[in-house]
């Protein structure tokens, strides 16, 4: 995806457009999950999902106002050209998930349904992401996120009401393929990501996500 999107006269943001396309791919496998299968979540844990999607969004693409609101006042249309920097994004994404966690408390939903119904929006909108960004270095993640996500659907039985398998399973295969591909995955000329303790971030990211599905407790019945 180029950093600019040229529409007839309109030009948008690549990346921003691939966040969105991304995000449209997951919640649109979710909806189909939901069509399909009789033990996919209310409609109510979608919806949710949807809005913190949305959040995400905002605070990636506007959170530089607050750094710098006068770009904004000088040039109107920087709203549509220019978007957030990696700590905006982490701010995005962690409103995001402060939503989720207020929405569900006052809500008296389950986490791990909510983990379950993630699951199957993460993995193909993800999957999405890693086939548009950095092409070919990244193809292979998005076919890894999107092999999980077919196990997921033709294997893993979730059938309680409130159970957690779906989450598990995402976890531990996005964690644990994610980190043996990436010991073979090639990186971008030029491109090396900093080590820590001779992992990336990447990979300590990966870890941790295989580390949440073993530590997941599994609810039945």
């Amino acid at each position: 995806m180029p950093e600019l999107v040229s529409i007839g006269s309109a030009r948008l943001d690549g990346l921003l457009l691939t966040f969105i396309l991304s995000a449209a791919a997951g919640l649109g496998a979710l909806w189909l999950w939901q069509r399909r299968s009789p033990d996919s979540p209310d409609r109510v844990l979608q919806d949710l999902l949807f809005n913190a999607v949305v959040i995400a969004l905002l605070g990636w693409k506007l959170a530089f106002i607050i750094r710098d609101p006068e770009s904004v006042w000088n040039s109107p249309q920087s709203l549509l050209l220019v978007r957030g920097s990696d700590t905006d994004a982490l701010i995005g994404l962690f409103l995001a998930l402060l939503y989720l966690l207020l929405a569900v408390r006052v809500r008296k939903l389950s986490w791990l349904r909510l983990l379950d119904t993630a699951a199957m929006a993460v993995l193909p909108g993800s999957a999405v992401w890693n086939g548009l960004t950095d092409f070919p270095y990244r193809i292979i993640y998005a076919l890894l996120f999107l092999i999980v996500y077919i196990y997921l659907l033709r294997s893993v039985q979730a059938s309680e009401p409130v159970s957690g398998e779906y989450g598990r399973a995402g976890l531990l295969g996005a964690g644990i393929g994610g980190l043996v591909v990436s010991l073979f995955a090639p990186y971008p000329p030029g491109d090396f990501p900093d080590l820590t303790a001779g992992l990336s971030a990447l990979q300590w990211c990966f870890i941790l996500l295989a580390a949440g599905g073993a530590l997941l407790q599994v609810k039945r019945g």
